[in-house]
C-alpha cells in the first residue's frame, strides 16, 4: 500500500510536469465560467484587488485582450514582482500594477468597468473602507465580484474564512448593494454587488476637472490660493493623531500647476484647520491659538493664543486687517484686531459655526446648529439668514464679483447660491464618500481647490464662463 501511495504521487507529478497548461486551481475557480457569468468581455478595463501573483490575473487578462486593461493591485511589492516578471516572460502588456494600501487600491477614477477580488476579502483588515475607495475608480453601472471560501463548502478547513452572514454585513456597511449570489463553485460563492448611486456623482456641464494630487497629505482641511507666489497651502489637520502642543502638524505647500508639492513647507503646527492670507502673512488657526507665518521666510513668527477655546475651526480677515475666529463647540466668533483675541459674537442664532468668509462688510458663516447660511454685519452685528442648505456641514465659502457665494458641505457638495438665496449644485461627490472641506477659489482663473480631507488629496477643478 505503501507503494501505491507512491505511485499515484509520482504520477501526479508527473502529469503536472508533462500537461503544464493543467491548473489544478481552476477546478475550484472555474474561470471561464466565472467570467462568462458576470460578463467579462474583450475591451473591459477591470480591477483586481489582492491579486498576488496573478493568477486571476491572466485569465482576465486573455479574455480583455489587447483592447482591454487589466489593473492588478497588491499591497506586496514581492507579489507583484513575480506578476510582473510573468506577464514579461509571456509577452503580456495589457497589465498594470498597482501597490495599494490596506484601506485603499489606489485604482485611477472613473475608469473602471469591473472589479474583482479573489480569495482576498476575508483577508481585508478594512473591508468596508476598501469598498467604500472603489466607488470613485468605478464607471456608472459598474460591478465589484467578491470570490470568497463558504465555510459550509468546505468543512473542516482550517484558515480563517468568512462565513456568509460576515460577507454580507461588510456589503451592507459599504456603500454597495448585493445585487445577487452565484454559488455553482464548489468551494467558494460568487458576489456580485453595485453601487446603487454610482451614476449620482454630479458634475455641472460648466465645472472641468483638472488635476488632482496623490493621496499624499494627512486630512487636508483647508486650503488658500496665494496668487503673488503662484502655489496654495493646505493644512494637515492629522485628526487621528492630537499634537497635545507638540507641534506634530505641518503646512504643505503645491504650485498652482500641481507640478511642486512640499508637504511639510513649514511644520510644528497642532493640528491646524483653517487658513487665510493678509500682507505676506498666512495665519493658521490651530488648537489653541491663531499661528502667523511669514510667507517669504516660510517660518512661525508669532502665535496668538485664544481664550478658552473649545474647538477652532475656521478664520476670515476683513479689508482692514481684522481676523475672525470661529470656535464650533463653543458656539463662538472671536476677533482679532491686533492686540489681543476676544469673543466678538457669541450664541443666539450662531450656533456651531464653522466656515467663514468676509466680503463686502460682511461675515458669513456656516451656521450648522441650523443648517444655514448667514451673514453678519461686521459693523452692527446683526445676523441675517442667506439660505438652508439642509443636512452636513457647511465649511468652505467663497464669493465671487457677481455676488454669488460659493458653499461647500463637508460631506462632498459644493453648492453656487444667488444673492437672492437660490441655490445651484455644481459637484457632488457625496456618493464616492470624497469629502469637500474648505476649498479656496480663485475666480479670475475659475479655479477651485478641494481639500478631500478623510481622502488625502487635493482636487482642482475650473468653474468655465464664471
Amino acid at each position: 500500500m505503501k507503494y501505491m501511495r507512491c505511485f499515484f504521487v509520482v504520477a501526479f507529478s508527473l502529469a503536472i510536469y508533462i500537461f503544464p497548461q493543467v491548473n489544478v486551481r481552476d477546478r475550484y475557480h472555474q474561470p471561464d465560467k466565472v467570467m462568462d457569468v458576470v460578463g467579462v468581455k474583450p475591451g473591459m478595463v477591470i480591477g483586481e484587488v489582492g491579486a498576488g501573483s496573478g493568477y486571476f490575473t491572466f485569465h482576465l487578462s486573455r479574455r480583455v485582450g489587447d483592447s482591454g486593461k487589466i489593473y492588478a493591485n497588491d499591497i506586496s511589492t514581492r507579489a507583484l514582482a513575480a506578476l510582473r516578471r510573468k506577464s514579461e516572460q509571456e509577452g503580456i502588456s495589457n497589465i498594470e500594477t498597482i501597490v495599494g494600501q490596506v484601506e485603499d487600491p489606489l485604482f485611477p477614477d472613473e475608469i473602471l468597468d469591473m472589479v474583482f477580488i479573489v480569495n482576498a476579502f476575508h483577508d481585508l483588515a478594512r473591508p468596508v473602507e476598501l469598498l467604500d475607495n472603489l466607488v470613485p475608480s468605478l464607471k456608472p453601472g459598474a460591478q465589484v465580484v467578491i470570490i470568497d471560501r463558504d465555510p459550509d463548502k468546505v468543512g473542516g478547513f482550517n484558515r480563517h474564512v468568512l462565513t456568509q452572514a460576515e460577507v454580507l454585513e461588510h456589503i451592507e456597511n459599504s456603500a454597495f448593494i448585493l445585487d445577487r449570489i452565484e454559488t455553482f463553485l464548489p468551494q467558494h460563492n460568487i458576489y456580485i454587488i453595485k453601487c446603487p448611486n454610482s451614476t449620482a456623482v454630479y458634475q455641472e456641464r460648466l465645472l472641468e476637472k483638472l488635476w488632482e494630487t496623490e493621496k499624499s497629505f494627512k486630512i487636508p482641511e483647508s486650503v488658500v490660493i496665494d496668487i503673488e507666489r503662484h502655489c496654495f497651502y493646505v493644512s494637515n489637520y492629522d485628526g487621528k493623531n492630537p499634537s497635545h502642543n507638540q507641534g506634530k502638524q505641518s503646512i504643505s505647500r503645491v504650485t498652482l500647476d500641481g507640478r511642486e508639492v512640499n508637504l511639510d513647507w513649514v511644520s510644528g503646527l497642532n493640528n491646524p484647520t483653517g487658513l487665510a492670507i493678509f500682507r505676506d502673512k498666512l495665519y493658521v488657526v490651530e488648537r489653541q491659538n491663531l499661528v502667523e507665518i511669514d510667507l517669504d521666510a516660510a517660518e512661525i513668527i508669532a502665535r496668538h493664543p485664544v481664550p478658552q477655546p473649545v474647538f477652532l475651526n475656521d478664520v476670515a480677515v476683513d479689508d482692514s486687517g481684522n481676523f475672525y475666529i470661529s470656535d464650533s463647540n463653543k458656539h463662538v466668533i472671536y476677533r482679532f484686531a491686533g492686540a489681543e483675541i476676544e469673543e466678538w459674537i457669541k450664541g443666539g442664532e450662531i450656533k456651531n459655526p464653522n466656515g467663514l468668509h468676509f466680503v463686502g462688510g460682511n461675515l458669513f458663516v456656516g451656521n450648522n446648529g441650523d443648517q444655514c447660511l448667514k451673514a453678519v454685519d461686521c459693523e452692527s452685528k446683526k445676523v441675517a439668514t442667506i439660505a438652508n442648505l439642509g443636512p452636513g456641514i457647511i465649511d468652505g465659502i467663497q464669493s465671487d464679483k457677481k455676488g454669488n457665494l460659493i458653499v461647500s458641505h463637508w460631506e462632498g457638495k459644493i453648492y453656487r447660491i444667488s444673492p437672492g438665496g437660490a441655490e445651484e449644485k455644481l459637484l457632488d461627490l457625496s456618493v464616492s464618500k470624497t469629502n469637500t472641506a474648505d476649498f479656496a477659489y480663485w475666480e479670475e482663473r475659475g479655479l477651485i481647490v478641494i481639500p478631500t480631507f478623510a481622502n488625502n488629496r487635493i482636487l482642482v477643478y475650473q468653474l468655465k464662463n464664471n
